[in-house]
């Protein structure tokens, strides 16, 4: 299911200048990785029309008056945000680990794998997620136990309505960020009073979904025991398959994101019916599970065993 518009292969082609910072921004982002992406339309924002009704063309007698076709829509706007941080290092330490760019090479890497891993997790609860459940899109296990539930998160990605985005100069530039230094690049004296150097690291995304109907979620799934070896609350086949219906779910455009833990539980109960094996794909690092040809995939930037009760 490669595509060259996810986010991890259209950065691989475009930001040729920072293999490695892209390499550590995706190593451990199985879902980040998988969401296409789009360049923003006006630099940093991104228009796009949100359809709210359409009348279709009608069948009609041969001399029949063709009836008005419409296509109503409200023109819309999203704000690509700014993500990033800044990084301090002490000269001394600088000297000694090679000078100061490539101590600064050594730091960024495990700092640009966690920001990674930091911005799946925000966008599957803060942004899909969040989505879904103010949207009414919610599918519950039923799970009660307090701060130990689990979900999945259905989406269909159309372009231009449900994806990511970014900002196409950066890109422009063959870069994925923009890795700077402060002060000029002068030595300076931090708040602990240590005497080093500072650089930035700031990118320009977004993501926008222009139609709820495009996610949904199963929430309330407890994987506690139940007493005889088995799971508390695990989706029925008739949960999984509602959830995928919701958002006109495809084998071309629509993945299922949750825990390892979660399609573990799957496949204890269903893997000799609906749950199959796909052909390996670099974007799905941690399970390449398949539910009746959807890819299920796996990501430990969750709450595992660790989400709230959604009423």
């Amino acid at each position: 299911m490669a595509n060259p518009n996810f986010f991890r292969e259209l950065a691989i082609k475009k930001a040729t200048k920072q293999t490695v910072v892209v390499d550590k921004f995706f190593e451990a982002t199985p879902f980040l990785s998988s969401i296409p992406v789009m360049e923003a339309s006006d630099g940093l924002i991104n228009k796009y029309e949100e359809i709210s009704d359409i009348t279709a063309a009608q069948s009609v007698d041969i001399d029949g008056v063709l009836p008005t076709v419409t296509s109503n829509s409200e023109l819309k706007e999203t704000q690509l945000s700014t993500f990033g941080g800044k990084l301090f290092i002490g000269k001394t330490q600088a000297r000694k680990m090679g000078g100061k760019n490539d101590y600064f090479a050594t730091k960024f890497q495990p700092v640009l794998r966690q920001s990674g891993m930091n911005l799946e997790k925000s966008l599957y609860y803060n942004t899909y997620r969040k989505k879904a459940i103010d949207a009414g899109n919610v599918i519950s296990a039923l799970g009660s136990t307090a701060s130990k539930q689990n979900s999945i998160l259905a989406v269909t990605f159309v372009m231009g309505e449900t994806n990511g985005l970014v900002d196409s100069e950066m890109l422009g530039r063959g870069e994925l960020f923009d890795l700077y230094d402060l002060y000029g690049g002068d030595e300076h004296e931090n708040s602990d009073g240590v005497i080093g150097y500072t650089r930035a690291m700031e990118s320009h995304m977004g993501h926008q979904i222009a139609n709820s109907r495009n996610v949904a979620t199963i929430v309330n799934i407890d994987l506690g025991d139940d007493g005889s070896g088995g799971y508390l609350n695990v989706p029925t086949e008739r949960q999984m398959n509602q959830l995928i219906r919701s958002v006109r779910g495809t084998r071309a455009n629509t993945i299922l994101v949750t825990s390892p833990d979660v399609i573990d539980a799957l496949g204890a109960m269903y893997k000799t019916s609906h749950m199959q094996m796909g052909v390996m794909d670099s974007n799905y690092d941690n399970t390449i599970d398949m539910w009746k040809g959807i890819p299920l995939i796996g990501t430990y930037n969750l709450d595992i065993d660790a989400e709230a009760v959604i009423s």
